[in-house]
């Protein structure tokens, strides 16, 4: 049952990996063909994230409430109307619109299927294969958006729209494969839906401004997503600039950051059990953000863009292993939903900030974000997780 629980959700976080790894390669460039500046693009995304930030505590008590299955499935649906949005639309306002769902969409799945997972392993006393399990569906992420980024890639080649629609039946799978899954009733109270959301959002709440170790944790997140947002966004046109890459190219090239992100992975299995582990990830994302912008050359770019990524891959495990190792059970999707709202704010946050100082430069963007990730770095340094 316990493997049978990894493989379940190595495969779903595989699946729904899928169903935007067909645009990530692509995403800025579609809205710039759209007529749209990267500032501008830059903007939706922003949006996107503050609503997701908006969501995150609501749909996580809901996950908690009525169960994990049922808040990845209503995120699933959400996706597919956003990307029918964003096809059909060439509105700024409209597609503004389409990101506040989307985020939405983004806060309903996450962290829901980790919860769900998380506590499969702990009905079978397998909390052992956390870090493990953590880092296989990483692995298997990574892995969708290596496949998918290539396909994607050739399909955006012919219309940028067709990524972005190879993305609904992948959204239609993972709502058939997890309606299959099982789930353990969640407990059954007769208060209203708002009382019972609000009673799961106040006790998660309490739980971490109580827990140094999450606090620290958090703002960690919160730092990440405020250092690697303008890095995120701005790496496609980045690479555009610098090495003239078009779509299939672009597909190729993030093939290449998912396989150095599952190096990543496979490292937090290996050595992640630490929070020294974690603060040599995060120093190591700020250094090569740094030397990313300040060396800005078509090779030494690339190259310090691609030890960024490995960096990063390392870090995302030890951060689940150590948000699920704190957690209380009942209150688990609510608090992994809060951390997605720390990095999610973060995004949203340095999305405005991005779009205000339109007259920076990129690579001067990048140097600058990677004070915040030094400081993400130092914060886990300096507590206990």
């Amino acid at each position: 049952m316990s493997k049978e629980t990894v493989k379940n959700f190595s495969f779903i976080s595989f699946l729904s990996t899928f169903g935007f790894g067909f645009s990530n390669p692509i995403a800025i460039l579609f809205f710039m063909a759209k007529g749209f500046t990267v500032f501008e693009a830059g903007l939706i995304l922003a949006v996107m994230n503050l609503a997701c930030a908006m969501f995150e505590i609501p749909t996580g008590a809901f996950a908690d409430s009525y169960g994990r299955r049922r808040s990845a499935i209503v995120g699933y649906l959400l996706h597919i109307v956003f990307i029918l949005a964003i096809v059909l639309s060439n509105n700024l306002t409209l597609l503004l619109l389409a990101s506040i769902l989307e985020g939405a969409a983004i806060a309903f799945e996450s962290g829901a299927m980790e919860s769900w997972a998380y506590d499969r392993l702990k009905e079978k006393k397998a909390q052992g294969l956390s870090l493990s399990m953590f880092s296989n569906s990483r692995v298997a992420v990574n892995a969708a958006m290596l496949l998918s980024a290539i396909a994607g890639g050739f399909a955006g080649s012919i219309s940028l729209a067709l990524p972005f629609i190879f993305g609904i039946p992948v959204y239609l799978a993972c709502i058939y494969y997890v309606f299959k899954l099982q789930e353990k009733p969640m407990r059954k109270n007769f208060l209203s839906v708002e009382k019972q959301l609000f009673i799961k959002a106040s006790n998660a709440f309490d739980h971490i401004t109580s827990s140094r170790k999450l606090l620290s944790l958090f703002a960690s997140v919160f730092l990440l997503g405020l250092g690697l947002y303008p890095i995120f966004i701005g790496w496609q046109p980045a690479f555009k600039e610098l090495l003239g890459f078009g779509p299939a190219e672009m597909g190729f090239f993030f093939a290449a950051i998912s396989i150095f992100a599952m190096g990543g992975n496979k490292l937090a299995e290996r050595f992640g059990k630490s929070k020294f582990s974690l603060t040599i990830s995060l120093f190591a994302i700020a250094a090569a953000a740094f030397l990313a912008g300040f060396l800005w050359a078509p090779l030494a770019t690339l190259i310090a863009y691609l030890l960024m990524e490995l960096a990063y891959g390392a870090s995302g495990p030890i951060t689940s292993d150590i948000l699920h190792k704190n957690a209380i059970s009942d209150r688990r999707a609510t608090i992994a939903s809060m951390q997605g709202l720390a990095r999610n704010l973060g995004f949203g946050v340095a999305g405005l900030l991005f779009f205000m100082l339109s007259s920076i430069p990129l690579a001067t963007t990048w140097m600058l974000s990677s004070i915040c990730i030094f400081l993400a770095a130092f914060i886990v340094w300096k507590n206990e997780l």
